[in-house]
């Protein structure tokens, strides 16, 4: 959406992208343990997605910083295909 509605290019709107989830995340956990309706869970679980976050954080930026913008660019197309494929798939199948 930060692509499409703002202009931006696809390593700023990658970077804008992480900043929303980040700070939706956060209101999502503060509003959860505010109204107390915390769910069980794994605690290994969420340790493994705490790490994996966390990791991919960094890795992800890290190889941002490393290509080029018109790789950014094919990789964004790529994955605009695969998550339109996906939803198409979900549409039929629910039906």
């Amino acid at each position: 959406m930060l692509y499409f509605l703002f202009s931006m290019d696809e390593k700023t709107a990658a970077v804008g992208s992480l900043y929303v989830i980040v700070f939706s995340q956060t209101a999502s956990l503060i509003f959860t343990v505010a109204t107390q309706t915390v769910p069980r869970f794994d605690p290994i679980c969420l340790f493994v997605m705490l790490i994996g976050g966390i990791a991919g954080g960094f890795i992800g930026s890290f190889v941002l910083k490393k290509i080029s913008r018109k790789c950014v660019s094919y990789i964004f197309q790529f994955l605009l295909i695969v998550i339109i494929f996906v939803c198409g798939l979900n549409m039929v199948w629910r039906l």
